[in-house]
C-alpha cells in the first residue's frame, strides 16, 4: 500500500497525470528505488508496531533492562510493541503535539506535516464521537472505581470496555491500538461522573486520570499492576499476585483459553495451586464458583465467533430493575467478608464455606431488595437512609444465612460426633 502511494506521488511530482502517471507508477512499482523500499518497510513496521525504539528513550532502556534481567519479564513481558501502540494512539489525539516525532513531522512540512495533522484531527474526531456515545451509554469504560459498585453493575450483565448494541455488550478491550483511544474517551465519562465540579474544570486532570485508568487494564501491563497492588497492600493482594504469576508461568495462555472455553463458569482461585488448576482443562470443576454480588454463579457468555480465538467477548444485559434502582441511588452493596473473628483472632473462611455463605446470602437478600427498591417510597427516601436500609437488610441476610448453615452442619442431638458447625463461630 505504501509503495503504491509513493509511486503515484512520485509520478505526480514529475508533472504526469492520467495514463502517463499510471504508467510511470507501474514502472516504479516494478523497479522501486532504494528509498521507496526503505520507506515502505518502515511503514510496514509502523503499522505492525515493530518500529525500533529510539536508543535514548525510556522504553529502549527498559527493554535493555529486561534482556539483562529475565525475571523482570514477569512485570514487563513486552516493551517494544506496547510502546509503539501507545505512540500510535497518542499520535491520533491532541497529546500527539507533545511527541518529538510529531513535532519533527510538523517542522518538516509537506507530506509529513499533512499526515501528522491528519492523524491528530481524525483521531480526535473519533475520540469526541466515542465520548458522545459513552454519555448515552452506548460505549462503556472501566466503570466506577469502587469494586462493589462495579460488581453490582456486572451482576446485571454490564461489561467494561465494550460497545453496547441493544442489550448486548461487545468487548473492544483487546483491539489495540484503537481500544486505547476508545477506552480513554469512555473512561473520561466514567471518571467525570465521580468527580466534583471543581475537578471537572481541570480537563488535563480528567484526561490524565482517564489515560491511567485505561492503561491499568491493559493485559500487557497486568503484571506490573498486580505487583504495585501487592506492594501497596500486601495483606490483601500479595497472595493474588503470587497465584497469578505462578499460573501464567506454569500454564500457557492458549491452554488457559481452552479451559475457559470448555468450562464457562468462572472459579475462585486464590492460592497458586488452584490458580494453576483453574487454567488447565478438566481440573477446574471442583474449585469454588466465583459469584456475583447477589451470590449467582458468574458465567462467561463466550465471544463473537469461535470462543477459542475470539478477542471480542460478549455479555447480555439483564435489565434488572433492582440493580438499576441501586445504581441510580449510588448504593454500595458489599459482599460477605472472607474472614471472621473468634476469641479475638481473625480467621479466614474456607473456600467452600465462603462459597455457600455467598450463595445463601444472595438468595435471601435479593427478593427483599426487589421489594424494597420496588416500593413507591424508595424514590422519595433520602440517599443516606436508602443506604442504611440496604446495609441493615444485607446484615440480616448474612446472619440468617449463617443460621441456615448452622442447621446444615450441626451434629444430631445426642450424637458423639463433633459438630462441623465449629467452623462457623460467628453464627453461634
Amino acid at each position: 500500500m505504501e509503495m503504491t502511494g509513493l509511486a503515484m506521488r512520485q509520478a505526480r511530482m514529475e508533472g504526469l497525470t492520467g495514463t502517463p502517471a499510471k504508467t510511470r507508477a507501474g514502472e516504479l512499482l516494478a523497479n522501486p528505488t532504494d528509498e521507496m523500499v526503505k520507506r515502505s518497510f518502515d511503514y510496514a513496521r509502523y503499522l505492525t508496531f515493530q518500529t525500533p525504539l529510539p536508543h535514548d528513550s525510556f522504553a529502549a532502556g527498559l527493554s535493555r533492562g529486561t534482556q539483562r534481567r529475565p525475571w523482570t519479564k514477569l512485570f514487563f513481558p513486552f516493551v517494544r510493541t506496547p510502546a509503539n501502540i501507545l505512540k500510535f494512539s497518542a499520535e491520533r489525539s491532541p497529546l500527539g503535539l507533545l511527541a518529538k516525532s510529531v513535532q519533527a513531522d510538523i517542522r518538516a512540512g509537506g507530506v509529513r506535516r499533512d499526515n501528522a495533522v491528519a492523524r491528530m484531527l481524525v483521531g480526535s474526531g473519533v475520540g469526541a464521537t466515542i465520548y458522545s456515545a459513552a454519555l448515552q451509554g452506548k460505549v462503556t469504560g472501566g466503570g466506577p472505581l469502587d469494586d462493589n459498585a462495579r460488581r453490582l453493575m456486572q451482576a446485571d450483565g454490564w461489561q467494561p470496555y465494550s460497545f453496547k448494541v441493544g442489550d448486548q455488550y461487545y468487548s473492544y478491550a483487546r483491539l489495540d491500538p484503537f481500544s486505547t483511544i476508545i477506552g480513554t474517551a469512555a473512561d473520561m465519562v466514567d471518571l467525570g461522573e465521580h468527580m466534583t465540579d471543581r475537578q471537572r474544570e481541570h480537563t488535563g486532570m480528567q484526561i490524565g486520570a482517564a489515560v491511567i485508568a485505561n492503561l491499568s487494564n491493559k493485559t500487557w501491563l497486568s503484571g506490573l499492576t498486580s505487583a504495585l497492588e501487592a506492594i501497596n497492600d500486601p495483606g490483601r493482594n500479595l497472595e493474588n499476585f503470587v497465584a497469578r504469576t505462578a499460573g501464567s508461568i506454569a500454564v500457557p495462555g492458549f491452554v488457559a483459553q481452552v479451559a475457559r472455553t470448555q468450562d464457562p463458569i468462572l472459579h475462585e482461585a486464590r492460592d497458586w495451586q488452584n490458580r494453576i488448576r483453574s487454567r488447565v482443562p478438566g481440573l477446574s470443576d471442583n474449585l469454588p464458583t466465583r459469584r456475583d454480588i447477589f451470590g449467582k454463579p458468574i458465567t462467561s457468555e463466550g465471544g463473537l465467533g469461535p470462543d477459542i480465538i475470539s478477542p471480542i467477548w460478549t455479555s447480555k444485559a439483564k435489565n434488572d430493575p433492582t440493580v438499576k434502582a441501586l445504581v441510580a441511588s449510588d448504593i454500595h452493596l458489599s459482599s460477605p467478608q472472607r474472614s471472621y473473628t473468634e476469641r479475638g483472632q481473625r480467621k479466614e473462611w474456607t473456600p467452600a464455606q465462603y462459597d455457600q455463605l455467598s450463595a445463601m446470602t444472595g438468595e435471601i437478600a435479593k427478593p427483599q431488595l426487589d421489594a424494597l427498591t420496588g416500593s413507591p417510597f424508595w424514590t422519595a427516601t433520602p440517599q443516606a437512609t436508602q443506604q442504611d436500609q440496604v446495609d441493615d437488610m444485607m446484615k440480616a441476610a448474612r446472619k440468617q444465612a449463617k443460621l441456615r448453615m448452622r442447621g446444615m452442619f450441626a451434629a444430631p442431638y445426642g450424637s458423639a460426633k463433633p459438630s462441623a458447625w465449629a467452623a462457623f463461630p460467628e453464627a453461634r
